[in-house]
Protein backbone atom coordinates (compact mmCIF):
# COMPACT_ATOMS: atom_id res chain seq x y z
CA UNK A 1 0.00 0.00 0.00
CA UNK A 2 1.20 3.52 -0.77
CA UNK A 3 2.69 5.32 2.27
CA UNK A 4 1.00 8.52 1.15
CA UNK A 5 -2.57 7.23 1.67
CA UNK A 6 -3.07 9.05 4.97
CA UNK A 7 -1.43 12.30 3.87
CA UNK A 8 -3.48 15.42 3.30
CA UNK A 9 -4.18 16.03 -0.40
CA UNK A 10 -2.13 19.22 -0.59
CA UNK A 11 0.94 17.45 0.86
CA UNK A 12 0.47 14.30 -1.18
CA UNK A 13 0.41 16.18 -4.49
CA UNK A 14 2.64 19.14 -3.62
CA UNK A 15 5.36 19.55 -6.28
CA UNK A 16 8.83 18.43 -5.19
CA UNK A 17 10.86 19.80 -8.08
CA UNK A 18 10.70 22.85 -10.31
CA UNK A 19 9.75 20.49 -13.16
CA UNK A 20 6.67 19.42 -11.16
CA UNK A 21 5.72 23.06 -10.59
CA UNK A 22 3.18 24.64 -12.93
CA UNK A 23 4.10 27.27 -15.48
CA UNK A 24 6.79 27.10 -18.15
CA UNK A 25 7.65 30.77 -17.69
CA UNK A 26 8.70 30.38 -14.06
CA UNK A 27 10.61 27.19 -14.87
CA UNK A 28 12.65 29.01 -17.53
CA UNK A 29 13.40 31.88 -15.14
CA UNK A 30 14.51 29.56 -12.34
CA UNK A 31 16.64 27.37 -14.60
CA UNK A 32 18.36 30.42 -16.10
CA UNK A 33 18.76 32.37 -12.86
CA UNK A 34 20.07 29.49 -10.74
CA UNK A 35 22.45 27.96 -13.28
CA UNK A 36 25.42 29.93 -11.93
CA UNK A 37 25.78 29.33 -8.18
CA UNK A 38 28.08 32.34 -7.82
CA UNK A 39 25.21 34.78 -8.48
CA UNK A 40 22.33 33.29 -6.52
CA UNK A 41 19.83 35.90 -5.31
CA UNK A 42 20.23 36.96 -1.69
CA UNK A 43 16.52 37.69 -1.25
CA UNK A 44 13.51 36.36 -3.14
CA UNK A 45 10.08 37.84 -2.59
CA UNK A 46 7.10 35.81 -3.73
CA UNK A 47 3.58 37.11 -4.04
CA UNK A 48 0.31 35.75 -5.32
CA UNK A 49 -3.17 34.75 -4.34
CA UNK A 50 -3.86 32.33 -1.50
CA UNK A 51 -3.14 28.75 -2.45
CA UNK A 52 -1.12 29.50 -5.60
CA UNK A 53 1.98 27.69 -4.31
CA UNK A 54 4.25 30.37 -2.85
CA UNK A 55 5.36 28.28 0.13
CA UNK A 56 5.83 25.18 -2.02
CA UNK A 57 7.93 27.23 -4.44
CA UNK A 58 10.06 28.60 -1.60
CA UNK A 59 10.68 25.09 -0.31
CA UNK A 60 11.67 23.86 -3.79
CA UNK A 61 14.00 26.82 -4.29
CA UNK A 62 15.73 26.06 -0.99
CA UNK A 63 17.18 22.95 -2.65
CA UNK A 64 18.91 25.16 -5.24
CA UNK A 65 20.85 26.75 -2.39
CA UNK A 66 21.49 23.74 -0.19
CA UNK A 67 21.94 20.82 -2.62
CA UNK A 68 25.29 19.14 -2.05
CA UNK A 69 25.76 17.95 -5.67
CA UNK A 70 23.97 20.30 -8.09
CA UNK A 71 23.83 19.29 -11.75
CA UNK A 72 23.92 22.27 -14.15
CA UNK A 73 22.64 24.45 -11.32
CA UNK A 74 19.69 22.14 -10.56
CA UNK A 75 19.35 20.15 -7.34
CA UNK A 76 20.49 16.54 -7.70
CA UNK A 77 17.42 15.27 -5.79
CA UNK A 78 19.51 12.42 -4.34
CA UNK A 79 21.90 13.97 -1.80
CA UNK A 80 21.06 13.93 1.89
CA UNK A 81 19.92 17.56 1.89
CA UNK A 82 17.64 17.20 -1.16
CA UNK A 83 16.08 14.06 0.29
CA UNK A 84 15.59 15.73 3.67
CA UNK A 85 13.92 18.74 2.08
CA UNK A 86 11.68 16.49 -0.04
CA UNK A 87 10.71 14.09 2.74
CA UNK A 88 10.54 16.42 5.71
CA UNK A 89 9.92 19.96 4.51
CA UNK A 90 7.94 19.47 1.30
CA UNK A 91 5.98 16.32 2.19
CA UNK A 92 5.78 16.98 5.93
CA UNK A 93 3.74 19.18 8.20
CA UNK A 94 4.43 22.89 8.39
CA UNK A 95 6.59 23.97 11.29
CA UNK A 96 9.01 21.04 10.96
CA UNK A 97 12.60 22.22 10.89
CA UNK A 98 15.27 21.16 8.43
CA UNK A 99 18.93 22.02 9.04
CA UNK A 100 19.74 25.27 7.22
CA UNK A 101 16.08 26.24 6.68
CA UNK A 102 13.86 28.15 9.06
CA UNK A 103 10.18 28.69 8.30
CA UNK A 104 8.69 31.59 10.16
CA UNK A 105 4.93 31.78 10.64
CA UNK A 106 4.47 35.53 10.65
CA UNK A 107 0.96 35.20 12.07
CA UNK A 108 2.71 34.23 15.32
CA UNK A 109 6.22 35.78 15.11
CA UNK A 110 5.22 39.19 13.83
CA UNK A 111 6.44 41.71 16.41
CA UNK A 112 9.66 43.70 16.37
CA UNK A 113 11.30 41.62 19.13
CA UNK A 114 10.45 38.29 17.43
CA UNK A 115 11.77 39.53 14.08
CA UNK A 116 14.91 40.91 15.74
CA UNK A 117 15.56 37.47 17.30
CA UNK A 118 15.15 35.87 13.86
CA UNK A 119 17.54 38.42 12.32
CA UNK A 120 20.11 37.85 15.08
CA UNK A 121 19.97 34.10 14.45
CA UNK A 122 20.19 34.61 10.68
CA UNK A 123 23.45 36.52 11.05
CA UNK A 124 25.17 33.52 12.66
CA UNK A 125 27.23 31.44 10.22
CA UNK A 126 25.22 28.42 8.98
CA UNK A 127 26.14 25.03 10.41
CA UNK A 128 24.99 23.13 7.31
CA UNK A 129 25.98 24.24 3.83
CA UNK A 130 26.86 27.74 2.72
CA UNK A 131 23.43 29.30 3.14
CA UNK A 132 20.77 29.84 5.74
CA UNK A 133 17.27 29.91 4.26
CA UNK A 134 14.51 31.92 5.96
CA UNK A 135 10.99 31.43 4.65
CA UNK A 136 8.56 34.02 5.99
CA UNK A 137 5.05 32.65 5.57
CA UNK A 138 2.20 35.15 5.79
CA UNK A 139 4.67 38.05 6.04
CA UNK A 140 1.89 40.59 5.47
CA UNK A 141 1.06 40.01 9.15
CA UNK A 142 4.40 41.41 10.36
CA UNK A 143 3.96 44.70 12.19
CA UNK A 144 5.25 47.89 10.51
CA UNK A 145 8.00 48.26 13.16
CA UNK A 146 9.14 44.67 12.58
CA UNK A 147 8.99 45.21 8.79
CA UNK A 148 11.34 48.17 9.19
CA UNK A 149 13.79 46.04 11.22
CA UNK A 150 13.66 43.32 8.59
CA UNK A 151 14.06 45.80 5.74
CA UNK A 152 17.36 47.03 7.18
CA UNK A 153 18.89 43.55 6.94
CA UNK A 154 17.41 42.70 3.55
Amino acid sequence: MDGKVNQAWYRKYRPKTIDDYMGDYIKRIVNARFRDRSILPQVIMLYGTKGCGKTSFARIISKYYLCENPIDGKPCESCEMCETINNVLIAGESGIEVPGIVEIDATIANGKEAIQNIIDDALIEPMYGNYKILIFDECHMITPQAQNSLLKII
